[in-house]
C-alpha cells in the first residue's frame, strides 16, 4: 500500500520552449529570405531575357547584279563630336576601362563618331566607329530601329576604338562594383550621334575609287604572348 503523503517523483526537464516572439521572429525571418529568394531570382529571369524577341538578320548577299552590271561605287562620310560634358559635378563621367570609381577631371582630346557609307548601286553599307570602350548589342539595334528610310541603308555596323579613356557605356566602371557607370543622357546622345552621322553620309555620297594594296607579311612573330 501506498503512503499517501510520499510525492511523485518530478519528470525529467526537457529543453526549454522558446518564447512566442522568438517563435514569431524567426516565421518572420523565413518570409523576408523568401520573398528576397525570389525577388532575386525573377531579377535574374528579367535580366537574361530576350531582349529582342523575333529580331533576326539575313547577311545572305549575292554577288550576281553586281558582277553581272557592275554600277559606279559612291561614298559619302560624316563625323559628330560626342565628347562628354563635364561641366556639372553632380553628375561625374565614370571612365571605363581599367577601374571603378574614376571620374573625368578634364578633357585631352574630344570625342567622335566617324560615320562611312558606301554604295555599288545595289547595296548600301554604313559604319559608325565610336571613340568608346564598347557598345551593347541592343544599342546597334537601336541605332538601326532610328535609321530614316530616306538613308536607304541595307545594313548598318556599330563598331568601338576600345578606348579606356572614354565614358562608361557598358555599365562596369561606375563608383563601385553594384553601380553602373553609365549616364543615359549620354548614352542617347551616342545614339543619336550615330543616327545623324550614318544619314549625313549617306546624303553626301560621291563617286569614288578603291585602291588596294597588300604587303606580304611573314606570320612569325606577329604573336609572342
Amino acid at each position: 500500500m501506498q503512503n499517501p503523503t510520499a510525492s511523485e517523483p518530478s519528470p525529467a526537464p526537457g529543453p526549454p520552449r522558446r518564447p512566442a516572439r522568438w517563435r514569431r521572429c524567426l516565421r518572420w525571418t523565413a518570409a523576408v529570405v523568401f520573398v528576397l529568394l525570389l525577388a532575386f531570382v525573377g531579377r535574374c529571369l528579367w535580366v537574361f531575357r530576350d531582349r529582342n524577341p523575333g529580331y533576326a538578320l539575313n547577311l545572305a548577299l549575292s554577288r550576281a547584279p553586281s558582277e553581272a552590271a557592275p554600277r559606279a561605287l559612291t561614298v559619302g562620310f560624316a563625323r559628330a563630336k560626342i565628347t562628354p560634358d563635364l561641366s556639372d559635378p553632380q553628375r561625374p563621367v565614370w571612365l571605363a576601362g581599367f577601374s571603378q570609381n574614376r571620374a573625368a577631371t578634364a578633357v585631352h582630346d574630344d570625342l567622335w563618331a566617324l560615320a562611312c557609307v558606301l554604295d555599288d548601286g545595289y547595296r548600301r553599307f554604313g559604319i559608325v566607329a565610336l571613340d568608346a570602350i564598347g557598345l551593347f548589342h541592343d544599342d546597334v539595334l537601336e541605332v538601326r530601329r532610328r535609321l530614316p528610310a530616306a538613308a536607304r541603308l541595307d545594313y548598318a555596323l556599330i563598331c568601338a576604338t576600345h578606348n579606356h579613356s572614354t565614358p562608361d557605356l557598358m555599365g562596369l566602371w561606375g563608383p563601385h562594383p553594384l553601380r553602373s557607370g553609365v549616364d543615359p543622357r549620354y548614352r542617347e546622345r551616342v545614339l543619336t550621334a550615330c543616327v545623324a552621322t550614318l544619314t549625313e553620309a549617306a546624303a553626301q555620297l560621291r563617286p569614288a575609287l578603291i585602291h588596294y594594296h597588300e604587303i606580304p607579311t611573314p606570320p612569325a612573330g606577329l604573336l609572342t604572348d
